[in-house]
């Protein structure tokens, strides 16, 4: 139960991928679609909410998605490669290198650890919409020790 509960956590944040993205790429400018809600924030990691979702989605990655065309086959995101343990309780991912933050920072294994434990743990005064499924997450660990020491939220400048 625990190892498909770890899965269902990966693939439940791999969800967030599958919101409809723009094919064109463009510099700057203003997004504008219609909505049904409002959100009540844009912390993807405290809200389940389409109103929330569908707006946020494309501008996060994660460590797996579902692959679009062959649903519900999983495909990496950020991961460029996965290996699950033969007793299948650990997952080791290899991170594309080079991925940038919009504050042009590069992504590290950290930055990926602090997300998941903000989500698994979060600070007081922070809802975790998804902490259940994380729950059965005994550790998180990198290959490069310590590092930041919050995550990066919506709207962090």
């Amino acid at each position: 139960m625990k190892k498909w509960m770890g899965f269902a956590a990966i693939t439940s944040l791999a969800a967030l991928a599958a919101a409809p993205l723009a094919l064109a790429q463009k510099s700057g400018g203003v997004l504008q679609f219609a909505l049904v809600a409002e959100p009540p924030n844009y912390d993807c990691h405290s809200q389940i909410s389409f109103a929330v979702i569908h707006p946020v989605a494309p501008h996060y990655s994660t460590l797996l998605k579902y692959d679009a065309k062959n649903y519900p086959n999983i495909v990496g995101d950020l991961a460029e490669s996965w290996k699950v343990a033969p007793d299948g309780m650990s997952y080791e991912f290899k991170i594309i290198s080079g991925v940038k933050f919009h504050d042009d920072t590069t992504l590290t294994s950290n930055d990926i650890k602090v997300s998941y434990e903000r989500i698994a743990n979060p600070p007081e005064g922070i809802v975790s919409a998804r902490k259940a499924v994380y729950a059965d997450i005994a550790s998180i660990e990198t290959p490069y020790g310590a590092g930041p020491t919050q995550a990066r939220t919506p709207g962090a400048r």
